[in-house]
């Protein structure tokens, strides 16, 4: 009584299945950047090295995280969304390759994160806006 349904969900699932749905989550999302890699350069990305794009983008989460321990939490936040942007970009030039092997460019890359992050905010706040509509019984 007066848990919301996310705190239900992660009673529920437990140490395992978070893990699983953490697996689950990177994977998806990493196949999220490479399509928007392919609508924005016009081709498929090596898979591997999207996850390690989107491992960064979880590290700088955390970061985050850690941030609001320290700073005030709207402050925090655009901190974390910033970095996340900034960082994410210079790491999609680094990792994510042009078909010739050179790199695309910091502009590229920051137009390809910056549409992954925003496709990820609007996923992540259906998600929310969907455990908070379910009442936890």
């Amino acid at each position: 009584m007066g848990t919301s349904a996310l705190m239900r969900l992660a009673a529920d699932l437990g140490m395992l299945g978070s893990l699983v749905m953490f697996v689950v989550v990177v994977l998806v999302a990493a196949l999220l950047l490479c399509l928007v890699f392919r609508l924005v350069i016009g081709y498929l990305p090596s898979y591997p090295h999207a996850i390690a794009v989107v491992l960064l983008s979880v590290a700088v989460a955390a970061a985050a995280i850690v941030a609001g321990m320290v700073l005030p939490q709207a402050l925090a936040g655009w901190m974390g969304w910033g970095a996340a942007l900034l960082a994410g970009a210079g790491w999609v030039d680094y990792q994510l390759l042009a078909e010739d092997g050179r790199r695309l460019g910091y502009q590229k890359a920051f137009l390809v994160q910056l549409i992954f992050l925003g496709i990820c905010l609007l996923v992540w706040m259906a998600f929310t806006a969907s455990t908070v509509a379910i009442p936890a019984v």
